[in-house]
């Protein structure tokens, strides 16, 4: 959950600054542009990165979910057939 809000945060503020930039062409300097766009290029790539991270962590989540039921379906079919033997 916590990379989840860190992920919505960069990128609201990477939104943000692109918004700024796109407001501020043609007032502000070469320099500051360059500078709010590398920042929110910095922002997007985070993001995606955090994002990754999440689903990657959740599909490892449910791999291990999956293993386990079937080792514990596996554990419960051996002692039924003991109990029945």
């Amino acid at each position: 959950m916590d990379k989840l809000i860190s992920a919505l945060l960069v990128l609201f503020f990477g939104i943000f600054a692109a918004y700024d930039i796109f407001l501020e062409t043609g007032r502000a300097t070469t320099f500051h542009l360059i500078t709010e766009s590398i920042f929110v290029l910095v922002a997007f790539v985070w993001a995606s990165y955090l994002i990754k991270q999440l689903f990657s962590a959740r599909a490892d989540v449910e791999h291990w979910r999956n293993e386990s039921r079937k080792w514990a379906d596996g554990l419960a079919q051996t002692i039924d057939q003991q109990f029945e033997a």
